[in-house]
């Protein structure tokens, strides 16, 4: 599911049943996993990895980091 006012970049992958809610922004090569919920107004940078059933409560500033848990941390 995604929200209203979500800009998503080039090259992503986002699994079934992921929810990006409004306001969000998917930077490029971002991988969002199965279940996976992004709360509104936040910002995924280049490369990062959300695992699956992870909920994302502030920005990933950091590139390339893989995101798990909830709330979602650094692994």
């Amino acid at each position: 599911d995604i929200e209203h006012d979500v800009v998503i970049g080039n090259y992503n992958q986002i699994a079934p049943s992921a929810v990006i809610c409004g306001s969000c922004s998917i930077s490029d090569n971002v991988f969002i996993g199965a279940n996976a919920t992004i709360i509104e107004c936040l910002s995924l940078e280049k490369y990062s990895v959300i695992g699956a059933g992870a909920v994302v409560t502030h920005d990933i500033v950091e590139s390339g980091k893989t995101w798990v848990g909830r709330p979602a941390r650094s692994v």
